[in-house]
């Protein structure tokens, strides 16, 4: 998976891959980094695919968001 993404950055292919990336909007996120689909080109992420998702599967994924946030909160606290 990382030569997949090494090889779309330096070959600026512009291809779709899963990508933790910080979300400021997408998916109702903000501040948070997650694995989406992303465009990657030779910036790095250069675009955010947002899937449609069902009521249920954005719960879910805002749950996830939310436990991130908590966990890299708690770790600036050790």
């Amino acid at each position: 998976a990382a030569a997949a993404v090494i090889k779309a950055i330096l070959h600026d292919e512009k291809a779709v891959l899963p990508c933790s990336t910080l979300l400021d909007g997408p998916y109702g996120q903000h501040g948070v980094y997650a694995s989406v689909p992303a465009v990657l080109n030779r910036n790095g992420v250069a675009d955010i695919i947002e899937l449609k998702l069902t009521e249920a599967e954005q719960k879910e994924f805002d749950a996830s968001c939310q436990t991130m946030i908590e966990n890299f909160n708690l770790a600036l606290t050790l």
